[in-house]
């Protein structure tokens, strides 16, 4: 089981923007918030929980007692054994056919989680079998994404025992914000409140927010039929693709249609991309 300063830890040694430029050549939104950056829903004042901090995270680490004391590079901790077991994690993701960017962006993660003393593996399964390991808290970390409604209320995720709530994240502070949120009446109102959720989010760490993706690639792979026609030195062909329904969800005002709302969500591909880790 992850504690608090584990899943800080965690976020503290993840650079997104380095994932960001190199595997989805920017073309994403940053946030770390399961909201919209750049948007009236979105804190700005956060930013000091989300620095990329090795040594921080190191400490984390070290305050919940994990140490290399066998040299191997890994952090363990004893046990029943009496023997030095390191922290590993497996990383579960899902992937298209023929469209690794998932994949890359999981083995990158796995990478930097090495950096402070993580062993971590990178598995790929299938999109049903993702969603049953989700619902049966069956991993340790995974990759994922979620499709956003327009109503700006990521409840869904965060109250406890709530729909996508699959790291079983449970905060009575958390649930009862969500409850003053949904009677407010004006959007400066619902901002604020909002804003108060995102703190507490940045302050419980129950998973990372990545970024919301604006395009895709092609490569010559996913199309051979078209690679046979081009010439020698095409390589890989880029699209900025911003669809109607993304820009509705970044720029609208909310709806009060809560209850229907939560039937709309799932998983998807064009939406918020959160980093999860199962909680204690």
């Amino acid at each position: 089981s992850m504690t608090n300063n584990m899943r800080t830890a965690i976020r503290s040694c993840i650079n997104i923007d380095s994932i960001v430029q190199s595997v989805y050549m920017s073309m994403v939104d940053r946030t770390n918030t399961p909201m919209i950056q750049g948007t009236w829903m979105y804190n700005s004042n956060l930013s000091a929980y989300f620095q990329v901090d090795l040594n921080k995270a190191r400490q984390l680490l070290e305050e919940d007692g994990w140490y290399d004391t066998d040299g191997s590079g890994y952090v363990d901790k004893p046990n029943k054994n009496n023997e030095a077991a390191d922290l590993t994690y497996n990383i579960i993701t899902y992937e298209e056919p023929d469209n690794s960017v998932r994949v890359q962006a999981a083995n990158m993660i796995a990478d930097m989680l090495g950096q402070i003393g993580i062993k971590a593996t990178v598995e790929t399964v299938s999109y049903s079998t993702m969603q049953e390991r989700l619902k049966a808290g069956n991993f340790h970390i995974a990759l994922v994404s979620f499709a956003m409604d327009v109503c700006p209320d990521p409840g869904f995720l965060l109250m406890s025992g709530n729909t996508c709530n699959y790291v079983a994240y449970r905060s009575t502070t958390m649930d009862a914000l969500f409850k003053k949120l949904r009677t407010q009446v004006t959007q400066a109102d619902y901002q604020s409140v909002l804003y108060d959720i995102q703190e507490q989010f940045a302050k419980d760490c129950p998973f990372i927010c990545l970024y919301y993706r604006g395009g895709t690639v092609l490569t010559r792979r996913m199309y051979p039929r078209c690679a046979r026609g081009a010439s020698a030195g095409w390589d890989r062909i880029v699209l900025r693709l911003i669809d109607s329904c993304f820009l509705r969800r970044r720029f609208c005002f909310m709806r009060r249609d809560f209850a229907s709302a939560e039937a709309r969500r799932g998983l998807s591909d064009r939406s918020l991309h959160p980093f999860r880790c199962a909680l204690p």
